[in-house]
This record gives structure tokens, sequence and C-alpha cells, in this order.
């Protein structure tokens, strides 16, 4: 945020305290709150997103050390929505269908697959860790608006109050 969102000026000084340095500030305020929230939505999904990679990747290496131990089939309950499930029987040793993007999915076989979920997350690490430092950015700024628009409303009602004429 620049400096003309807090009126040219963090700690104040007279001529810093005009109504419209802050309504200016309190605007300002209110853009980053829902900036603030959409960055909170993003991070949720990107959230839920690592879980769910962190889930299939967890998934496959057991179906992995299931087919290197030369175990068979495993049964396990196939979600097929509405809440109802179907068995079905996972050979470990079989290629997975991975998406790559786009609503593109391609076979890998298991160590490749792997690879992919776990080069994916780290990536969502990597936006997370983005959203995370903006956020940071934007409480900050916050608080320096937060702090000039109660000093300049301060000030604005002395001037009031007295009968000053303002900045």
């Amino acid at each position: 945020m620049d400096e003309k969102n807090t009126g040219g000026r963090q700690g104040g000084g007279k001529e810093g305290y005009t109504e419209e340095n802050l309504q200016e500030a309190l605007l300002s305020l209110q853009i980053l709150k829902e900036e603030l929230e959409n960055l909170s939505r993003q991070q949720a999904i990107t959230l839920e997103a690592m879980e769910e990679h962190q889930q299939a990747i967890e998934t496959l290496k057991v179906l992995k050390e299931e087919a290197e131990r030369g175990e068979g089939e495993e049964e396990t309950l196939v979600p097929i929505g509405a809440g109802s499930f179907l068995f079905a029987r996972v050979d470990p040793g079989r290629n997975v269908i991975v998406n790559i993007g786009s609503g593109i999915s391609v076979e890998k076989p298991l160590d490749e697959a792997i690879e992919t979920l776990e080069k994916r997350k780290s990536d969502l690490e990597n936006a997370n860790s983005r959203l995370l430092t903006r956020v940071e950015e934007i409480e900050r700024q916050m608080v320096a608006l937060d702090r000039y628009a109660r000093e300049a409303y301060v000030h604005l009602q002395r001037e009031s109050d007295t009968g000053g004429t303002g900045g």
C-alpha cells in the first residue's frame, strides 16, 4: 500500500488528518478486508488440495509396498456417490491414472504417479506459502491504516469540537 492510503503519514501531523484522507483510509481498509477474505478462501482450497494429494500419495505408497512384497489384490470400497460404495479389488502392480492438469489424465507406473503427486503437492505448498506471506502483508497494512484512521478520527473530532477549520 502506498503512502497515499494513509494520508501520506503514518504517525500523523495535522496536515495528514483530513476528512478525505480518513475516507480513503476507510475505503482502503474495506478493500484489504475483502482481499483478505478472498485469500482465506484460496488458502482453504489449497489446504484441501494438499490433503487430497497427501492421501493419494500415501495410498499409492501402500500399494507399491504390497506390490513389492508380492501380495495379491486388495479389496476396497469405491465411492460411487450419494453415500454409496462398491466393493472392488485393486491390483497393486497396475498402473495408475493421474490427472496432469486441464482435465487431462495419463496412465503412469506407481513410482511416476507418486512422483507427479509429490511434485504437485510441493507446488501447492509453495502457493500456500505465498498466500500466507500476502496475508501477513495485508494484515500489516490494515493495522497501519486502522491506526491512522483512529488517529485521524480523534483529531477531526477535536477540531470539530473546538470549531477548527480542518486540515
